[in-house]
Order: structure tokens, then sequence, then C-alpha cells
């Protein structure tokens, strides 16, 4: 049975399963079953998170963050690895209990599943993925794994994790239905052969500083020209390196961030539609709704009335 509970680095307590007003942040147990467990971490503040979990035997954890930044930090290795918005990390559990802090800083939503390594050879069979063993090299003194970017389909689920209630007999069949798709879309992500790359590692630094500028600027952002300038890199490079770091073009991802940015507005302040449409620059209102409801499934001012902030 997979057992995994979550405390508080600043005082060793556990947190609890709800709102905790002293620490600032919410855990929720999503869903769990013999040998999988799927858990909602949000913070509000600066926090350093354990989650401590063993089976006897292996396992390994799928962290999702799709708003804020963390860190995930290996006490035993002295390894860290940073994950940034809409980025994620598969980490391997080894035979003695291990625990993997979890700094977050700022407001973070974090989505964490975790499996056996029993449940694992149970699902795959004889054609488990070579990233889900142990004897990987991938894992070699590196149980933290390698970060990577969450692709269009697993910001879906996971925002439709947190944003979809149903009936009470059905939640929970939902809730698992996304946490095998969840699996197997970051699997996907893995088994894929990439092609040869033609990014050096500075290239790869000027595309995440692309990424920031471009977060950095919902409101006006540069041109594809000027982006490219800005971060130092060619046109060329920049269009075909962002979409293979980031599994998502510059323009396509500028409208998934302005619509995150815009909901999280509608949500927290006491802005009208508009005001919220112009910060994210949109001055058509038509525009932004068809933008904001392809993202979401709803458009702002429903969003607005089922969450009672508006009659």
């Amino acid at each position: 049975m997979l057992h995994q509970h979550i405390t508080s680095k600043s005082n060793g307590t556990p947190v609890r399963i709800g709102n905790d007003q002293q620490t600032n942040h919410v855990v929720k147990l999503l869903w769990s079953e013999r040998d999988l467990i799927m858990t909602k971490v949000q913070t509000n503040g600066d926090e350093y998170l354990d989650f401590d979990a063993s089976l006897g035997q292996g396992f390994f954890t799928l962290v999702f963050v799709f708003e804020g930044c963390a860190g995930l930090h290996n006490e035993t290795l002295d390894r860290c690895c940073h994950l940034s918005p809409g980025t994620g990390g598969l980490i391997l559990h080894q035979l003695m209990s291990e625990v993997r802090i979890i700094h977050c800083t700022g407001e973070t939503k974090i989505i964490s599943l975790s499996m056996s390594a029993s449940h694992v050879r149970h699902l795959f069979q004889n054609d488990c993925p070579s990233m889900l063993t142990a004897q990987c090299p991938l894992w070699v003194n590196n149980p933290l794994g390698r970060p990577f970017a969450l692709s269009p389909l697993l910001m879906t689920v996971l925002h439709q994790l947190t944003e979809t209630n149903l009936h009470q007999y059905v939640q929970a069949l939902f809730v698992q239905a996304k946490a095998y798709e969840l699996l197997s879309l970051s699997l996907d992500q893995f088994c894929k052969v990439p092609s040869k790359s033609i990014l050096s590692p500075t290239d790869i630094e000027c595309l995440h500083k692309a990424r920031r500028l471009l977060d950095d600027n919902l409101g006006s952002p540069p041109s594809l020209t000027v982006l490219a300038r800005e971060a130092g890199i060619n046109d060329f490079k920049l269009k075909k390196g962002f979409k293979e770091i980031f599994q998502n073009t510059p323009y396509r991802y500028l409208r998934e961030q302005r619509m995150l940015a815009a909901k999280k507005s509608l949500l927290q302040s006491r802005k009208s539609v508009t005001e919220v449409a112009n910060d994210v620059g949109y001055t058509n209102l038509g525009h932004f709704a068809a933008a904001f409801r392809k993202q979401f499934g709803t458009t702002p001012k429903d969003y607005k009335k089922k969450r009672g902030l508006i009659a």
C-alpha cells in the first residue's frame, strides 16, 4: 500500500488535508488506490514541504507545476531540480524511504502523482518504458530525473482536475480517469525519440529567457523579431527551439499564459471583464471571450458568475 504524507519543513509538523491558516497552504488528496496516489498542493507564500513516501519497494512520482515555481531537492545526494511554471518532473524513489523537498516560491499550484514500481510493471507488463525501471541510465546518481515541459494537452488535464466538479457519484471516476491520462500523456513525452537537436546550451538559455520575456509582457508582448533579438537568438532557432523545448509555439504559449493570467485576475480582483481583457492585451472583447472559452470551456462572464463574483 502506498503511503504518503506531507510535512512543513519549517516546523516538521504534518500538513493537514485542507486549509492551513498558519502556513498559507492547501493540501488536497484528489484520488488514491492501492499503489497510486494523486495530491494537489497550493501555497501562497515561501514554503518548504517534505514529501515523505515509502513502499518497501521503489516507486516514482510525477510532479506537475502549473502555476508558480518549485524546487525539488534530494537531501541524500544534495541534488536539486528547478521547475518553472508549465513544467513537470519525474522522480525515482529508491528502496529506502527518502524525503524529497518541494520549495514553493510565491503562489504555487502543484499536482503530484505517485505510483509503486509493482503497479508500473502491472500496467505495462512486458512493455514497460525504460525510464520507469530503476536500471535506466536516466537515474544513475540522479533520482530527480529531468524536467519536461507540460504539453497543451497536459495543461488542459491539470486545469480540468482543478476546475471540474461533477456529481459525487461520478467525480471519483472522473479523477481516476484523469490520473491515468496524466500518466499516459507524460510518458508519451518521455518515450518520443527526439530528432537531432541543433540547439546549444547557450541557445537553450536564450529560449528560457524568451519565455520569461513573454511572461513579463503579456499585455504588450514583443514581436517574434524583437523577442529573438532581446533573447539573443535568431528567428529560426526561436521558433524551432521554442517548440522543441516547450512543446509549444511562442504565439500559442503567449495566448495560454494570457488566459491563465486573466482567469487569476477574474477570480482575485474586482476588475471587470473589459479591464481584465485589456490587462492581458486584448482590445476586442469577442476575441478575448473566444480565447478564454477555448482554453477553459466557459466565457469570462460565466466564469465569474459560477464563482458568485457577479450577480
